[in-house]
């Protein structure tokens, strides 16, 4: 049976969309993996940040944001935007192990940037609820996806601000490799 559905997705047909997820994969499951991605960002810890870019998991969250936001039709060439309230809970927690991605880590915050996220998070903030019901979840994919789009500047200014701070250091530090100033004193 299952070789029989995905024969029949592998045709062109459009992916299978109910509120279990999509390609039978659930909306659950991938609110978990993507959890667990966050929580092996949180902190800045530099390897495992380097490991989970370079094993692909920056671009593949966003892809699969992407994914989960916007359906390709096939037969007519069309990308369809299926942003609902079953896929809310699943969108918000990918902007979130996205903001942790980026935060703190250079290489991941470049590869965020060079994606399709800028893209993904102008259409959630331009998207309106289709029913009263949808209010909240959409309410909550904006307030993340902004938190997103702020985490990007911020750390961008943070990273530029600093290079500054260093370049004026170095123009006005003693040439001292211990770390002290000319006073004996720690530098910070």
């Amino acid at each position: 049976n299952s070789k029989k559905s995905s024969s029949s997705s592998a045709k062109g047909s459009s992916p299978k969309r109910n509120d279990a997820g999509f390609d039978g994969f659930p909306y659950d499951a991938g609110r978990d993996v993507l959890r667990l991605l966050q929580l092996f960002c949180e902190n800045h810890y530099n390897p495992l940040q380097n490991i989970v870019r370079e094993c692909g998991a920056v671009t593949g969250t966003v892809a699969y944001l992407w994914d989960s936001l916007w359906l390709h039709r096939p037969q007519d060439n069309r990308v369809e935007w299926r942003c609902d309230g079953a896929n809310a809970g699943v969108v918000a927690q990918a902007f979130e192990t996205l903001i942790d991605m980026a935060q703190g880590c250079e290489g991941n915050r470049e590869a965020v940037a060079g994606s399709r996220l800028v893209t993904i998070v102008n259409d959630v903030l331009r998207d309106s609820a289709a029913t009263r019901g949808e209010m909240t979840a959409r309410r909550q994919e904006k307030h993340v996806a902004t938190i997103v789009a702020n985490s990007m500047l911020e750390t961008s200014g943070k990273q530029k601000q600093l290079r500054k701070e260093d370049v004026d250091n170095d123009d006005s530090d003693s040439d001292r490799e211990d770390g002290m100033d000319d006073s004996g004193g720690d530098p910070s």
